[in-house]
């Protein structure tokens, strides 16, 4: 700064900041001259020095004492620090050397620097003014062109302290989410998703480095070529979506959700370079001769569809609260099956298990392979426009068959939910929703099954749930269906207590169950078959519309039964504190 005005302008500014007396426009000033000048930038790091350097060495009394005999120009205008940035004839260049001078003697006073220069870097970090200083920290002179833009953040807590604002244009630099979620724009055209806490350095549109933490990169086939790179892996993509979390401890994991990606090691390994497809998980660790195959986890990270969701959820969209609460349950590490439908594409005989832990395995197969017509059809909408639903015809014995698995008996505790649209004109007098029995006789005891009992034949009677497992029974009080609604069933049992809930509320309450493990496949929307009956014959089989059904090895609360209740429901709020216990029955 070559303008003795525009210093000592500079340091009345500091000065005020400093007494703690600074007025809104001067915090304003002091903030631009700051962004535009590195000198001043510079020069306000040296005060900082010094200021921090006194106090290190003097105590608040001496300091007073001090401030009575040494003027701000005594401090700042009478030792070898004028003959560095702060001496127009002097380049910047020369003054960095000066952190490189040990013990320099500034009259009576001789500085420690290289421990001031920690405390310096802190200060700037954590700057009362609150500053963008992502914006100018890095840089002295030009920021260079955007590399990428933040398109939307949640509970984001930056680590250059105020949050950036939603639309803001980065250019080359290092990023820290301390906690919170981020959504990144490049302009190679690939979305990232920082996931905090992370930290990580955007190098240019088709690059960013990943020092720690997680995100997820989904790169369309323009930007095909976008790197990621961590101490010990480059990650190429080929057109595809992938998540990469680089720990502490010195490994990086990469998932491939879909395409491929070109994995390689750093520097140092000699293990080889792969191609890696959907569904494919590796760990790298540093000076590793091989890389070492994982288990593929994509509820690990917050994919972009989950990012959507929750922002979405905000706005009380009810799917995207259910899609949010959704992700949440696939996370639950004793859930065994779980079945939503909400993707757009699936294949006509297969459904996809989305639990979390188990999944890659538990898929239910739809209908039977030497029955014709016992495959339920897919409808559109389900109890969301976005989601589809299947259509059980009891008479035709429609099922939805999960192949026997350990994985599927129950020996400890249990609950099961599922949401139904009943058509009880055309039901048969029990409705089977699920079954875990030994396909022989009528008189087999499940390890657990789950149904809906027509109490009187007469159009629009009473209904009733009914639990068994084992010699076991639970059933509701009966109930009347109202046509054309959805409806959340569940059970939750162990083997002191069972509970029936529905709609969120519990309406029966039991014995434990009496578990006995078996052979059999799980059927949902049928019982098994009699040997005995014939062909075709309406084996209290289920006629109606079902959208979700869930199973877990552990007896859920009642508030989670009820959260999934309200968060399933188009009509329900958000407060779960909100029930209606008339929503889709009538109890008598």
């Amino acid at each position: 700064m070559t303008d003795p005005m525009a210093l000592q302008e500079l340091q009345d500014l500091i000065e005020a900041r400093r007494d703690e007396v600074v007025t809104d426009e001067q915090h304003f000033q002091l903030e631009q001259l700051l962004r535009q000048n590195a000198e001043a930038r510079r020069y306000f790091i040296h005060y900082q020095v010094l200021c921090s350097e006194l106090q290190t060495i003097y105590s608040d009394s001496d300091l007073r004492e001090l401030a009575g005999e040494l003027t701000h120009d005594t401090l700042l205008g009478n030792h070898e620090w004028q003959r560095t940035d702060c001496n127009p004839g002097v380049s910047l260049a020369s003054a960095d050397n000066y952190f490189d001078r040990p013990n320099v003697s500034h009259g009576a006073y001789r500085f420690r620097w290289v421990p001031t220069i920690s405390v310096v870097a802190g200060m700037l970090l954590m700057m009362i003014l609150g500053w963008q200083l992502t914006y100018f920290a890095f840089q002295e002179t030009d920021h260079g062109p955007p590399v990428a833009t933040l398109v939307a953040a949640m509970d984001a807590q930056w680590g250059i302290g105020n949050p950036l604002e939603i639309g803001t244009s980065l250019p080359a630099i290092p990023l820290e989410l301390k906690r919170g979620l981020a959504e990144l724009h490049f302009a190679s055209g690939a979305s990232v998703v920082l996931q905090g806490p992370v930290e990580c350095v955007l190098e240019s549109p088709s690059h960013v480095t990943l020092q720690r933490g997680r995100i997820t990169a989904k790169v369309p086939l323009e930007a095909v070529g976008f790197t990621v790179r961590t101490e010990q892996a480059t990650i190429v993509d080929l057109g595809t979506e992938f998540g990469v979390n680089s720990a502490g401890s010195g490994t990086t994991d990469v998932h491939v959700f879909r395409g491929q990606v070109a994995l390689g090691a750093s520097q140092g390994s000699t293990a080889d370079h792969q191609l890696l497809g959907e569904g494919v998980a590796k760990r790298v660790v540093v000076g590793s001769a091989q890389f070492e195959s994982i288990r593929s986890d994509e509820l690990a990270f917050v994919r972009p569809r989950e990012f959507e969701a929750r922002v979405k959820a905000l706005s009380n969209s009810p799917y995207h609260r259910w899609l949010v609460a959704s992700y949440q349950l696939r996370r639950e590490p004793a859930l065994v099956l779980y079945y939503t439908w909400d993707s757009p594409v699936e294949d006509q005989k297969h459904v996809t298990n989305r639990a979390g832990a188990t999944a890659g395995k538990l898929d239910g197969l739809l209908g039977s392979d030497t029955e014709p017509n016992t495959c339920p059809q897919w409808v559109s909408p389900g109890r969301w426009p976005q989601q589809r639903s299947l259509r059980f015809d009891a008479s035709r014995q429609q099922v939805l068959r999960v192949p026997h698995s350990n994985e599927l008996n129950i020996t400890q505790a249990v609950t099961i939910a599922v949401w139904i649209r009943p058509n009880t004109a055309l039901m048969p007098a029990t409705a089977t929703l699920a079954s875990k029995c030994i396909e022989s006789s009528s008189d087999a005891r499940p390890n657990y099954e789950l149904a809906l009992v027509r109490g009187t034949d007469e159009p629009g009677g009473l209904h009733t749930i009914r639990f068994r497992a084992g010699s076991k029974t639970l059933t509701t009080p009966g109930m009347r269906i109202v046509p054309g609604q959805w409806m959340h069933v569940a059970i939750t049992s162990n083997g002191s207590n069972s509970i029936l809930y529905v709609n969120g509320q519990p309406v029966a309450n039991g014995d434990g169950a009496d578990f006995i493990p078996n052979q059999g496949d799980l059927l949902i929307g049928t019982a098994p078959q009699d040997p005995q009956q014939p062909i075709g014959t309406k084996n209290e089989s289920f006629e109606g519309l079902v959208s979700e059904f869930m199973l877990a090895r552990r007896m859920m609360s009642e508030k989670e039964i009820r959260a999934m209740w309200m968060t399933g429901t188009p009509e329900s709020k958000i407060d779960l504190a909100e029930t209606s216990a008339d929503k889709g029955w009538d109890p008598k």
